[in-house]
């Protein structure tokens, strides 16, 4: 298992510095230092404590979710940013997997884990969704057919409810039904998977029922801070309200296959908005929001990184 994690430890670093040397390639085909001349610098620091400051929150969420106080919190604030540089640099979001591994170091319960991840990306993605639909409702935004992603969006939510309010007890009353009239083989299969799937959902409904109103409280805090972290962008957007509709596509465009800083789906996001003022620099203004929000995440993730490991070092050390 050692060997695994170290050679997913070099990948994700040749990963990082391809990353780097490809964005700065890019940047000289393209001018953003005439953006950047004009953008406050004070603006551009604010948006990057704000986004920063919304993984603090994060880490927060995550401690309340799980309802344990025997771990350290400096801890899991750590690894929420050290999880977070490796999910920027990770192609496809295949971060989030590593998240769950990392996380479950400091909590030693996979199943609690995986779930509490489970749970806190459902709702991140309700309250999304339902942002998005306000702001395209604000914006009457019609240049681009969203129709697929309404319904995607819709979709989702009404599944959400369905399996949160309704699925829980009709799987009690099929499990019921099933163990009356049949005896087969393939019943106790049946029974088996209903039963594992019931003690998923009301365990993530236990989660999320013990401090439902923090939760919701949190969460607001930490997409409105992740909205700030868009703060800078805002003097080239015609209204207020095209704002919020760019910061909800930045936010689901992570739906969207991408490379590594979001390359690719990220700048489709800034593009949706061009589409409606074609006097915004869409491209610009993506690189440097994956220059001056993405890049100082990956460089603290790393500083984690390295703070952690010589910590581990001089434990080994001071046993020997």
């Amino acid at each position: 298992m050692k060997i695994v994690y170290r050679l997913i430890t070099i990948s994700v670093g040749v990963v990082f510095v391809y990353s780097i040397l490809n964005f700065f390639l890019q940047t000289e085909e393209i001018s953003i230092l005439p953006y950047l001349k004009q953008i406050s610098p004070l603006k551009l620091a604010l948006s990057s404590l704000a986004y920063l400051f919304s993984h603090f929150l994060r880490s927060l969420r995550v401690a309340l979710m799980m309802g344990r106080q025997d771990f350290s919190l400096v801890n899991l604030i750590g690894k929420q940013y050290y999880t977070n540089g490796i999910n920027l640099i990770l192609p496809f979001k295949l971060g989030e997997v590593y998240r769950i591994v990392e996380f479950n170091k400091i909590f030693r319960d996979p199943e609690r884990t995986f779930l509490t991840v489970i749970a806190e990306r459902t709702i991140d993605f309700l309250f999304l969704f339902v942002g998005l639909f306000v702001a395209l409702y604000f914006t009457k935004y019609s240049i681009f057919d969203l129709s697929l992603t309404v319904f995607i969006g819709g979709l989702f939510i009404l599944g959400v409810l369905f399996i949160y309010y309704v699925l829980p007890e009709n799987i009690r009353w099929l499990n019921l039904f099933l163990v009356k009239r049949y005896t087969k083989r393939w019943v106790v299969r049946v029974l088996a998977i209903t039963s594992r799937a019931y003690s998923v959902i009301m365990n993530i409904k236990q989660i999320i029922r013990r401090r439902v109103s923090t939760i919701v409280m949190l969460t607001s805090l930490i997409w409105l801070s992740e909205i700030a972290g868009l703060l800078f962008i805002i003097d080239y957007l015609p209204q207020i309200e095209y704002f919020f509709l760019l910061a909800f596509f930045v936010f689901l465009s992570s739906l969207i296959p991408s490379g590594s800083l979001g390359l690719g789906a990220l700048q489709f996001a800034f593009y949706l908005i061009y589409l409606v003022n074609n006097s915004f620099p869409y491209f610009s203004l993506s690189m440097i929001y994956q220059f001056f929000i993405f890049l100082p995440a990956i460089f603290i993730g790393f500083a984690v990184y390295i703070v952690d490991r010589l910590r581990q070092w001089r434990s080994v050390k001071n046993a020997a």
